[in-house]
C-alpha cells in the first residue's frame, strides 16, 4: 500500500520552478490594516530566491528595533499571522513598535529560483543545514543593512529553531547579530521521538523515496483538489463535526491536548492555503537521521562523506558555539520535540535565559493555538521590551 501511495507521489511531482508573483501573505498583511513590504535576496549557494516579509511598526521612532520570524517545515511565513490582528505574534510585535521581518526558506511557497546561477543538479539537495547556513544567514545580513541596525531580535518555530542552531553552530560569527534567540518547540536532538505516525509512516515512506533517488515532492496537485475541501469540511460553523476531523490530522503530526483543543478552530480552512506544495526529500531524511542516529549532526551522505566531510562520519554540530541569549518555549504534548531530547538540548547550550514548559500544548499550538497570546506570547514580549539594548 505504501508503494502504491509513493508511486502516486512520483506521478505529480514535477520540476515546477516556485514563482515569485503570489504573495498571499502581503495581502493579508494589507486586510489585517498593517502597512507591509515584501523584499528578495539570494543566498550564497545554488541560486535560491527567498523572500521575507514585513510588517512596518505602528509608530516610527528612533529606537525601534528589527525581530526576524522564522517558520518551520513544510510552511511559510504566514505562520506568524494567520490567526489574525488580535491573536498572532507578527502584529503583536508591530503594535508594540517593533520592525517584523518573516523569513521564507527555500523551496518554500514564497521562494523562487534564479535560473542563471541555479545548479539544477542538486538544487534540491538541501535540509535545515542549508536553510539556516545559507537562507537565515542571508535574510538575517539583508534585514540589518536594510535597517542599519547592527543586531536583531530572533524567534523561530520547530524548523526555525533547528536552521537557527544548525546557523550559529557553524557559523559562530553570527552569534554577534542576535540580541535574543526565542525558539519555540525546539528542535535538534531526536532520538526519543514520540511520534507514531512519523516513525511507522513517514519514516518508510522516506526511505523509498531516497531507494528512488527522488530529490523533492510536489504536492501541488494534491492540495489544489484538497483546498476547496477544507473550506467546506473545516469550517467550523457549516460543518462543526467533520472539522472535528480536521483537527484530528493536525493532531497525528502535532499532538493532541490533554483536556482540550488549543488549536484556533476558525483557521482551519485557511491550513492548505498555507502549506508549501513542494518538499525536498532530504530535508526530511535529514531529522529522520536524527532519530536513528540520536545525534545531532551534519547531512550523513554515506559512502560520500569522507569526499564531503573528510571523515567517514558526519560532524556533530558544535552546540558549545551557541553563545547567544536563548530563550526556550516547549510543550508538554508535542509529539515532535520530546522532552528527554529538549532537555539534552538545553543542556549543551551555553547560555539558556528562559527555560518554560506550556502545559496541554502541542507542536502546532505555538503558532496557531487560539490562547497563545495570552499563554507566552507577552511573556515573548516582556522579555524583548525588557532588553537594555532595545530600551537605549
Amino acid at each position: 500500500m505504501l508503494r502504491i501511495f509513493v508511486v502516486g507521489i512520483l506521478v505529480l511531482s514535477t520540476q515546477g520552478i516556485l514563482s515569485p508573483e503570489n504573495d498571499d501573505v502581503l495581502d493579508l498583511i494589507r486586510h489585517a490594516g498593517y502597512r507591509g513590504a515584501a523584499y528578495q535576496t539570494a543566498t550564497e549557494d545554488n541560486g535560491w530566491i527567498v523572500k521575507i516579509h514585513r510588517i512596518f511598526p505602528r509608530r516610527k521612532m528612533a529606537n525601534t528595533m528589527p525581530v526576524f520570524l522564522m517558520h518551520g517545515l513544510f510552511v511559510n511565513s504566514m505562520d506568524y499571522i494567520l490567526t489574525g490582528r488580535n491573536k498572532a505574534l507578527g502584529y503583536l510585535l508591530a503594535d508594540n513598535n517593533f520592525d517584523v521581518f518573516m523569513g521564507n526558506s527555500r523551496g518554500s511557497r514564497h521562494s523562487f529560483v534564479d535560473h542563471k546561477r541555479a545548479n539544477y543538479s542538486n538544487l534540491w539537495n538541501f535540509s535545515f543545514n542549508e536553510i539556516g547556513s545559507y537562507d537565515v544567514a542571508a535574510m538575517i545580513d539583508y534585514v540589518l543593512r536594510l535597517t542599519g541596525k547592527p543586531k536583531l531580535f530572533f524567534v523561530g518555530h520547530s524548523q526555525g529553531t533547528t536552521s537557527l542552531i544548525a546557523l550559529l553552530s557553524t557559523r559562530p560569527e553570527y552569534n554577534s547579530k542576535i540580541i535574543q534567540a526565542h525558539l519555540f518547540a525546539p528542535v535538534a536532538f531526536m532520538k526519543y521521538l514520540p511520534n507514531p505516525f512519523v516513525k511507522s509512516f513517514i519514516v518508510p515512506l522516506i526511505e523509498v523515496l531516497m531507494e528512488r533517488k527522488m530529490k523533492f515532492v510536489n504536492f501541488t496537485d494534491i492540495l489544489t483538489a484538497v483546498n476547496p475541501l477544507s473550506k467546506i469540511f473545516c469550517n467550523v460553523a457549516i460543518n462543526p463535526i467533520t472539522t472535528e476531523f480536521c483537527k484530528s490530522v493536525v493532531f497525528i503530526f502535532a499532538g493532541r491536548n490533554t483536556y482540550y483543543s488549543e488549536i484556533d478552530t476558525s483557521i482551519l480552512p485557511d491550513l492548505v492555503d498555507h502549506i508549501s506544495y513542494t518538499l525536498s526529500v532530504q530535508q526530511v531524511d535529514h531529522y529522520l537521521q536524527s532519530y536513528r542516529s540520536g545525534k545531532f549532526r551534519k547531512y550523513d551522505y554515506g559512502l560520500n562523506n569522507m569526499r564531503i566531510y573528510g571523515t567517514p562520519e558526519p560532524p556533530e554540530y558544535n552546540i558549545s558555539n551557541i553563545i547567544a541569549p536563548i530563550y526556550i518555549y516547549r510543550a508538554t504534548e508535542d509529539y515532535l520535540a520530546s522532552r528527554r531530547d529538549t532537555e539534552h538540548l538545553i543542556e549543551l547550550l551555553p547560555n539558556v535565559k528562559h527555560n518554560r514548559i506550556i502545559p496541554n500544548y502541542n507542536h502546532a499550538d505555538f503558532n496557531y493555538g487560539s490562547r497563545s497570546r495570552k499563554v507566552f506570547f507577552y511573556d515573548v514580549l516582556k522579555f524583548i521590551q525588557s532588553e537594555s539594548y532595545y530600551r537605549h
